[in-house]
């Protein structure tokens, strides 16, 4: 449209427009018709005169036709595009009395989206969940979650999911059988179970939880050949060896940085890598914040930017081959020079691992100087016991990381930090169970032909691991191989069968963060993808109970039990059935946590009803747990292994 010529004149009120030559020339056609309201081709009847008089107006079709008929086309489909299908909403029948509609119900459950295992409170409405948030009262994330599992809600609605058990064929297809059932599978997957020559291989994340941990313990009973591995792709796995090398115990140290005054950072990323994210956020904000006694001050030394990195105070570029020579310089300067430590430089080992990384010669090696090196040592002494050293996973993934892990252990010794700060011996960490190490060894055994039956569930090496690491070969030489994941993600797609599992929101579980602190996990809605869904091919389990089905079907016993009678049945003892996942942990709750603590309950009924409705079982306690500490004696002959 253009603004017509006249429009200029002083005499015109105001500015007129035009939208044809037609009408811009003021020709004879335009002012025979300028007074009607619609143009002559807009005028139906004209069209259908033109057609009861043969002369239809399409034919031949003019450009101006061709683009009326176009927009009423267009104009249609989006008119009928806009009407809302019809679907019928019946009222509840018996509506359960703790709903009301559009009313919001709250219940306390547990995070399955990463090993952390934060407490949930979970918003439900009419049985739906609706929102993730933290549970206030679980001391790993006091409330908070991150964005990972807020998103949990997402893959719980994810129509991407699995939805019933398939041949895979290892090339992810996903075709449906009627005639393939859980029950079918269970049967010709366990007989292979109960006939396997070669190792019978379960990899999964690092599993936490009393009756999770009796569930891998009766799979590795099922056979000499039976084995577990852990694998969590932000755990190394040498944090875990050298404290096992220091203090005589395999343990993963949880890091209380409320209470730190000064942070020293080795290529470690506690805000961004760490397997527990939540709960140190928590803690280093806590610090961060000004009061009247101060805030904590952080030193990085990162090779590459991290989250925690642009929080620090003061932050150091270097290589990865630097971060040895930085900590061995600071333990020197702290051990040696200042005596720090309660006699470790008394230890002929430890002085002789120390006495060549002076603080000049490393500052020469590094290019960092000198005076910032000794202002890391002053700050360190000046806060001892009141200090952290961080060895981040992801630094010591090189042929230097235990090494790394075993001289931030030794400054930490030295500042006295196992005492206040970092706790390893009354509630440390249980999150994240394996590293890359066990994965790398299982790999080598399938390419060797050592494992002859793969089952993984919550893992996916093929997308986590560089593609020289041989996944996808060392997977085709295993003659069976069982998803039983929520998807058909890049490793399921290398699977012979796949047994869907079904999400955290819908089904029972359990899991222990944290030595004595026990959470539980509830179902919120019925199985979305289960026998009570429209389309009857669905049916989805959980992954525990597919396991108990198989080990069954290979001629376990350890999950069969006799039905209770009653005085009106037969004499005769019923024949053992197959108990039921949530029977499985009720009865593994009685017997591992009600009977060490029962909490003050009467019974295990009202222990368990106070357990799910808070959503943990705490048996430390809050003064034990952020009150001092009593470690392990530290084995100084460990900086050998340096």
């Amino acid at each position: 449209m253009s603004k017509h010529p006249h429009a200029t004149s002083p005499t015109t009120p105001r500015p007129e427009y035009w939208t044809t030559l037609s009408e811009y020339e003021r020709d004879g056609e335009y002012l025979a018709h300028a007074d009607e309201e619609f143009h002559p081709d807009a005028k139906p009847e004209r069209f259908f005169d033109a057609e009861d008089a043969g002369e239809s107006l399409l034919d031949p079709i003019t450009r101006r036709s061709f683009l009326k008929l176009s927009g009423f086309a267009a104009l249609a489909a989006a008119v009928a595009g806009c009407e809302r299908p019809v679907q019928k909403i019946l009222p509840y029948v018996s509506m359960p009395e703790e709903i009301s509609l559009g009313a919001s119900n709250y219940y306390a459950s547990t995070c399955t989206e990463c090993p952390a295992a934060c407490g949930l409170l979970v918003t439900t409405r009419e049985g739906r969940p609706i929102k993730l948030e933290g549970n206030p009262e679980h001391p790993v994330n006091r409330g908070a979650l991150c964005p990972r599992g807020q998103a949990g809600i997402l893959n719980l609605y994810d129509p991407e999911r699995l939805k019933f058990p398939m041949r895979v064929g290892r090339e992810g297809n996903m075709e449906y059988d009627p005639d393939l059932g859980f029950e079918s599978l269970y049967e010709e997957i366990g007989s292979r179970l109960r006939d396997a020559q070669g190792k019978v291989v379960l990899l999964t994340p690092g599993v936490t939880g009393p009756a999770n941990e009796r569930l891998i313990e009766e799979f590795e009973a099922s056979g000499a050949n039976f084995q577990h591995v852990a694998y969590d792709p932000l755990v190394s796995g040498a944090e875990r060896e050298a404290h096992a090398l220091a203090f005589g115990e395999q343990v993963i140290p949880r890091y209380r940085f409320a209470l730190a005054d000064v942070v020293l950072c080795l290529g470690g990323d506690p805000l961004g890598q760490s397997v527990s994210r939540v709960e140190m956020q928590r803690g280093f904000a806590a610090k961060r914040r000004v009061r009247e006694e101060g805030i904590s001050r952080v030193y990085a030394f990162e090779p590459t930017p991290t989250m925690t990195g642009a929080q620090a105070d003061y932050r150091y570029q270097v290589r990865p081959s630097d971060l040895l020579p930085l900590a061995l310089a600071c333990a020197r300067e702290l051990i040696v020079e200042r005596g720090l430590g309660n006699g470790l430089a008394d230890n002929a080992q430890i002085r002789g691992l120390l006495e060549p990384w002076t603080i000049s010669s490393v500052a020469g090696r590094t290019g960092v100087a000198e005076a910032e090196i000794r202002r890391v040592v002053d700050s360190l002494a000046d806060a001892r016991g009141r200090s952290i050293v961080h060895v981040g996973s992801g630094a010591t993934r090189t042929h230097e990381g235990l090494g790394l892990q075993l001289a931030g252990i030794l400054l930490n010794q030295a500042l006295g930090s196992y005492e206040h700060t970092i706790d390893i011996s009354a509630s440390p960490s249980r999150q994240g169970g394996g590293g890359e190490r066990a994965l790398l060894d299982l790999l080598e055994e399938m390419r060797a032909g050592e494992v002859e039956v793969l089952l993984f569930q919550g893992v996916n090496p093929a997308y986590a691991l560089p593609e020289a690491a041989g996944v996808a070969d060392a997977f085709a030489n295993v003659p069976l191989v069982v998803s039983l994941g929520l998807r058909m993600d890049e490793t399921a797609a290398l699977a012979d069968y796949a047994l869907p599992a079904v999400h955290g929101l819908e089904s029972w579980g359990d899991a222990e963060p944290q030595r004595g602190l026990y959470s539980i996990q509830q179902p919120m809605i019925r199985t979305i993808f289960g026998e009570l869904a429209k389309d009857e091919r669905y049916d989805t389990r959980p992954w525990q109970e597919s396991l108990m089905a198989l080990l069954t079907a290979s001629g376990s016993g350890a999950f069969l039990r006799t039905p209770e009678t009653t005085e009106e049945d037969d004499d005769e003892t019923p024949a053992p059935e197959l108990t039921t996942w949530y029977d499985f942990l009720r009865e593994t709750w009685q017997e591992r946590v009600y009977t060490q603590d029962a909490n003050g309950a009467e019974n295990f009924e009202d222990f368990w009803v106070a357990a799910v409705q808070l959503g943990v079982h705490d048996t430390v306690g809050e003064e034990r747990r952020e009150g001092p500490l009593s470690p392990p004696s530290f084995d100084g002959s460990a900086v050998a292994d340096l």
